[in-house]
Parts: C-alpha cells; structure tokens; sequence
C-alpha cells in the first residue's frame, strides 16, 4: 500500500458479533432453530430480511446443514471460523496456518457462503437493518461517507481518485477473498474500501496471503505502513521527448520491516506492470506538459531552469500521493527526467515549447513576456 490507512472500519462489529453468537449456539447443543440462537436485538434485523428477505431462512439453511456434523466437526468448523476471522494475525504472520474447509460438506460450505453474502449486502444495501441500527444509513455507505472525508486517492494503486460519497461508495473489497474465506465475508475487518479497477480487474479472487500452495505476509489494510519507494527509468532515452519505454520498480521504505509485504501488494496488484504501462503512455505527455507550463512563465526557460521545476514539482508531489491520482508515479518520473544530461532536457523542451509557441501565436499573444 502507498499511504497509512486508519479509517474506523465499517459499523459491521455488531453484526459480525451477531454471527459468531449464532455460530456458536448453533454448533453447541441446539437441537431447534429459534430466537434463542441470536442475540435479542439481533433479531428484528434477522427477519426483516435485508434487502430483499430471506435472511432468516439462511440462517435456517446453515443450522440444518450444522445439525449434521458430529462432535469432532463440530469443534474444527468452529475452529476455522476464528481461524479465518483473525485477518490482522493472517495478514502479518505466515506461521499462522489457513484452516482449510475442503473437509466439511459442500452443501454446509455453500450455505454459508450465501448466508455471508446475504450479510454483507445487507450491510451494503440494507435500510430496514440501518433503521434497527439507529443509523441513518445501511452500515456501509456510512462509513464511506465519513471514509472519503478523509481519503481521496486508492491506497492499493495511488492512480484512481475515489469516487465522492455524493456519488456513492467505492467498492468493498473482501480482502481475503469470499471464495477461500467465506467465514468472514461479514465481517468488518476483511472489507476495505478499493478502486473499481484494483477491485475486480486486478485483484479479484485472489489469494492475498497465500500462493502457490505457500504463505505469505501482506499488508493488513486497517493499520500503518511506512510507503513504498517508486523508481524509473526510461529504457529508451533518445525518446525521452516522446512516447517510449520505461521500467518501474516499487520497493519498501522500511525494507526491514515490510519488503515481504510490499512484494505481496506489488504482485497482488500488478503494481509495476501497470505503472510501466501508464508511463509508456502517458508519461512523455507529463513531461511535456510540464515543459509547456515552464514556458508559460515570465521568463525564458532552459535545460537548467526545466530541471530545477522538475525537481520541485516531484517534491511537492511525493506530499500528495494521498489526494492526488498519479501523483506517487508522477513524481518519481519527474525527478528522473531532472537528472538527465542537459541535450535530453533541452531536446524535451524544444519539441514543448514549440507546441506552445504555436498555441499561443494562433492566439496572436507573445509566446514569452
């Protein structure tokens, strides 16, 4: 992740709470599906039925499948539910081992996958649960709401500004994915806010801490970081003043501490694969665009003055990759292109200032002042 995230997570803790009550009483010595099995306030919520009903009936469904399982089942389900819920631990610690639910019944493990997937939009959607709540919101846009206020730009990429609480939430991303965890696809811990695209193009069902049949650390989403570092280079220099092809390397700032973790984002999210695209084909265009702005100023630029702007620009922009999109990737690019030798700036610059004088003559104005 490029920047720190510790927004209060969802309003979920209650519901999630609701659940493990409900797991528990349902894997003990119940032998009757009833009220008893949930907390009292719980209930209303239970059989209002979400957004579209039903959600009593899922928990009917998952008992019934429950019922089933003998004593030694009973205790290792019981098991991989903590198991899967202690996404933190999961996330920071390899050693901790992902109990497996191959070995329970497919028609148990497909119950409660819908029962979670019923929970979670429930809390997406879910007015008559908001209402019980006392909230007046469902769970979700509540806390995006008060998210957004805070953060701008997706932490998981630094390029795609999140969309305003106006416009509604971001997506919620199951950080361990439903389709090996669906034990906490409610719970609050395990969704974070994410941009479209790192959501379901890039990440998707993948397997955040495990690959490949191995564990592996990754960033748990709701606690510090220290950065990343973002290096580039352009692997064609002799047309670094068009559109050419440039090498991206992400690495920890605490290469101590997280390298492991930063590796893990940086595979999980394609993060130097789409950052070498992005300059391939934007980056000549950011480069010239700040050439044209220097020309735009009251003095004549040059190579030496072009550098100076570059640098400054990426300083401030290093300052910025929280609220503003590109700005981890922009940054880096224009500190590389200030290190250049003199005839490659000069070269950027004249093929800029050029456009520029040609805008500016069509406007019958003085190309400088």
């Amino acid at each position: 992740m490029i920047y720190q995230l510790s927004a209060q997570r969802p309003p979920t803790k209650k519901v999630h709470k609701a659940l493990r009550f409900f797991v528990r009483n349902a894997l003990g010595k119940a032998k009757q599906f009833s009220e008893v099995l949930f907390p009292q306030w719980f209930v209303p919520i239970a059989k209002a039925g979400g957004i579209d009903g039903g959600l009593w009936e899922k928990f009917e469904g998952v008992f019934s499948e429950m019922q089933a399982l003998n004593a030694n089942q009973r205790q290792r389900f019981w098991q991989a539910f903590e198991n899967h819920n202690q996404v933190q631990d999961l996330c920071n610690d390899a050693s901790v081992k992902v109990v497996r639910l191959s070995s329970f019944p497919d028609a148990l493990r497909t119950k409660f996958g819908e029962l979670t997937d019923h929970l979670f939009k429930t809390m997406r959607y879910g007015k008559k649960c908001a209402a019980l709540l006392q909230m007046d919101q469902p769970c979700i846009p509540w806390h995006y709401k008060r998210f957004r206020s805070r953060y701008v730009v997706c932490p998981f990429c630094g390029l795609i500004t999140y969309p305003s609480s106006g416009e509604g939430c971001a997506d919620y991303d199951h950080y361990l994915d439903r389709a090996n965890y669906p034990l906490s696809a409610a719970n609050g811990e395990n969704l974070v806010p994410m941009c479209e695209r790192c959501n379901r193009p890039v990440k998707g069902q993948t397997n955040v801490i495990v690959a490949n049949g191995k564990r592996r650390v990754a960033y748990y989403p709701y606690e510090g970081c220290s950065g990343v570092v973002v290096a580039c280079v352009c692997l064609e220099p002799d047309k670094i003043g068009q559109r050419s092809k440039w090498s991206v390397t992400v690495t920890a700032r605490n290469r101590k501490r997280e390298a492991s973790k930063v590796r893990t984002w940086a595979v999980v999210f394609q993060i130097e694969k789409r950052y070498s695209a992005l300059l391939d084909a934007d980056g000549s265009s950011w480069v010239k665009d700040e050439a044209v702005a220097l020309a735009g100023q009251t003095f004549e630029p040059t190579p030496e003055r072009f550098s100076i702007h570059l640098g400054k620009r990426a300083n401030k922009l290093q300052a910025r990759i929280a609220v503003e999109a590109q700005a981890i990737l922009k940054g880096p690019l224009f500190e590389h292109v200030s290190r250049l030798p003199r005839p490659a700036l000069q070269g950027i610059m004249a093929v800029a200032t050029n456009a520029y004088g040609r805008n500016m003559r069509q406007r019958g104005q003085n190309t400088f002042r």
